[in-house]
């Protein structure tokens, strides 16, 4: 949190109440997680904190979290809105590329019918996060297609998954 320019006890008091992982001695906050706690006098500090960030995956689109995590999505959302210049024409050209290549690697409806979820969990992925704070697209996939099929698969909400599947049994 050094980027903030916040001490650590206030760092401390503003972070009470954020999952964390423990890594060793220091906790290691996700940044979906955190950035939505920061004041809006701290949104300066959202750049430098995503590029000093480690992603936790290797891959592209590992797991961000299920139901629990919709509502910290959602305050992450409203978090860029506020806080981030050209967020708002970002998360529309994110949400576009990822329905546009999602349609172009699935035969089946069924995952893209569950867009709405989708399109709130991407926000949380280590490729969406830095490209939505600081407009480089570098984190952004290679193979749009792909990693749109490998999110929605690992993403799709399970009770919407078990009801198509037992109608069309």
């Amino acid at each position: 949190m050094t980027a903030t320019g916040l001490r650590d006890r206030a760092a401390t008091d503003l972070l009470q109440g954020v999952k964390f992982r423990q890594d060793g001695r220091r906790r290691r906050y996700a940044l979906a997680e955190l950035l939505p706690v920061l004041p809006s006098r701290y949104a300066f500090a959202a750049g430098p904190l995503v590029v000093a960030a480690k992603p936790d995956r290797d891959d592209t689109c590992g797991f961000v979290g299920g139901d629990e995590a919709l509502p910290a999505a959602k305050r992450f959302e409203a978090w860029l809105q506020t806080n981030v210049e050209g967020s708002e024409e970002r998360l529309h050209k994110l949400r576009v590329t990822f329905a546009e290549a999602l349609s172009r690697a699935v035969r089946s409806s069924n995952l893209s019918a569950d867009h709405e979820r989708l399109r709130l969990m991407i926000l949380r992925t280590d490729f969406a996060l830095p490209f939505l704070v600081t407009g480089k697209t570098s984190s952004l996939p290679s193979d749009w297609p792909e990693a749109a099929r490998r999110f929605a698969l690992i993403h799709a909400a399970p009770a919407y998954l078990h009801e198509r599947v037992a109608r069309a049994a």
